[in-house]
């Protein structure tokens, strides 16, 4: 027998009130979009640093393992292009460019892993990103995943303390990565000195 009270119409394909206004949904990251997974190298990693940084020291609400990491830190003391351009210029009053290149050479390898870190903080990370980082930064797909929860308490106090930890872990490579920098280039700059007074 057909149904007398005609079809109903389910909540989902009602029609809206042109008069509603709708909140756009804000986004859960603060940080920018994340990198194209064809530019997932070193230097994309290291930018990440250098991006976060600088959002990092903007940002009043730290935590504070985060807060002791920048203890003392000047995010304007010294650049990646600022070294480069540093090495290409020195470099060319040195004679012996193999063991001056050996000398000033950054190890890369913190930052990128801190910058990957960051990256797999925005993104659902699929199998074949871990082994792009892998194969362009050399990055293991262990050190770029959060450790497990330890359930012994709220669970949001747990989630807060690893995303605290976490935060300062990639802080604290930030902070080394500079002063690598700041070092190699007062190395420079003896160097230049000394190549200069002769």
């Amino acid at each position: 027998m057909p149904c007398s009270r005609g079809p109903a119409k389910r909540k989902s394909n009602s029609l809206v009130n042109a008069n509603e206004s709708f909140k756009k949904r804000k986004s859960l990251s603060k940080e920018p979009s994340p990198a194209l997974e064809e530019n997932l190298t070193p230097d994309a990693m290291i930018n990440n640093l250098q991006n976060i940084i600088e959002g990092v020291l903007k940002s009043g609400e730290l935590p504070e393992a985060v807060r002791i990491e920048l203890k003392g830190f000047d995010a304007r003391a010294a650049s990646v292009e600022e070294y480069s351009q540093k090495r290409e210029q020195i470099r060319q009053m040195v004679g012996d460019s193999d063991f001056f290149d050996r000398k000033t050479e950054l190890n890369l390898g913190v930052a990128s892993l801190a910058g990957a870190q960051l990256e797999v903080d925005k993104r659902v990370t699929t199998r074949r990103m871990s082994r792009k980082l892998h194969d362009e930064c050399g990055i293991n797909e262990q050190d770029i995943l959060y450790k497990g929860l330890d359930y012994h308490g709220c669970e949001s106090r747990v989630s807060k303390e690893l995303r605290d930890s976490r935060q300062a872990s990639i802080i604290e490579s930030c902070v080394d990565f500079q002063k690598q920098i700041q070092w190699k280039i007062s190395l420079m700059d003896q160097v230049k000195a000394k190549s200069e007074s002769k």
